[in-house]
């Protein structure tokens, strides 16, 4: 397939969309001040309630997530600006492999959080993500 051909574009608007995704999560998780709703819901504590080195090593695994987040969105954006204007299907497959896979762990243990505790958790969203970046994986193996 020509490398302008407008099949080419898909993938890279797919990885885009979880990219933005993902960086509305970086955001929310780097600049919080106590940890988020649903983890409220699965400790069923109030947040003040507990020791102060403890809310310091949970906004830190928090954070941490948000980084996580962060790094997903630089990932992705790269891609989606590659993917379009040259494709290298390793690198890009790597990318989106790479997100593919953070997105389905994180799908993995936010279920099992939901399991264990009954807190509504993202879990859903994290499939979905991973399904999103799968077929954009698979759609830009098809477009080269």
């Amino acid at each position: 397939m020509p490398q302008d051909h407008p099949a080419r574009l898909l993938p890279a608007v797919l990885s885009f969309s979880v990219g933005v995704v993902s960086l509305r999560m970086a955001v929310k998780g780097l600049s919080t001040k106590e940890w988020l709703p649903f983890h409220r819901a699965a400790a069923a504590v109030d947040w003040t309630s507990l020791p102060n080195r403890l809310r310091v090593l949970l906004l830190f695994l928090v954070r941490m997530t948000g980084l996580a987040f962060l790094l997903l969105f630089l990932l992705l954006m790269s891609v989606s600006i590659l993917l379009p204007l040259s494709p290298t299907p390793f690198v890009d497959l790597t990318i989106l492999g790479s997100a593919t896979a953070y997105c389905v762990g994180l799908g993995i243990l936010t279920r099992w959080l939901r399991r264990e505790t009954g807190a509504e958790t993202p879990w859903r969203g994290a499939f979905a993500a991973a399904g999103v970046l799968a077929l954009a994986s698979l759609l830009s193996l098809a477009t080269d």
